[in-house]
């Protein structure tokens, strides 16, 4: 199962077996620090959806299966960093989502370095 800092080879849900964190992951993403738990170890396990076979009634109309959209991680990351702002849909579904909120939680967390940054070496003071 894949461990915080492995890249995820498939994108999904998982959850993490320390607390049942449920996070979604894109494929190329490296998986996160569990949101509970940071900076310790977290092994993430995916969660599987089971497929149900149903046959259609004659008389009934078919059912349209519910579909849970998310916030894009991109766009949680950037809000993170604080280069966009969400749009009211977003704004409205982050209140109620503990998914989107234990992602942009993480993102939050990181250390964001630009790569204009001017580091000082040590033998540089002053």
């Amino acid at each position: 199962m894949p461990q915080n800092g492995d890249i995820n080879k498939k994108s999904g849900t998982y959850k993490s077996l320390c607390c049942g964190a449920e996070i979604v992951i894109n494929s190329d993403a490296p998986f996160p620090d569990c949101p509970r738990h940071l900076k310790l170890p977290t092994v993430w396990k995916p969660i599987v959806v089971e497929e149900k076979i149903v046959t259609p009634a004659t008389n009934k109309p078919a059912v349209i299966p519910f579909v849970e959209v998310h916030i894009d991680n991109r766009r949680l990351f950037n809000v993170a960093a604080g280069t966009v702002n969400l749009e009211p849909w977003e704004r409205e579904h982050l209140h109620v989502c503990n998914v989107c909120q234990g992602v942009l939680h993480v993102f939050i967390r990181q250390p964001i370095f630009s790569s204009s940054e001017n580091h000082e070496k040590p033998g540089d003071a002053a």
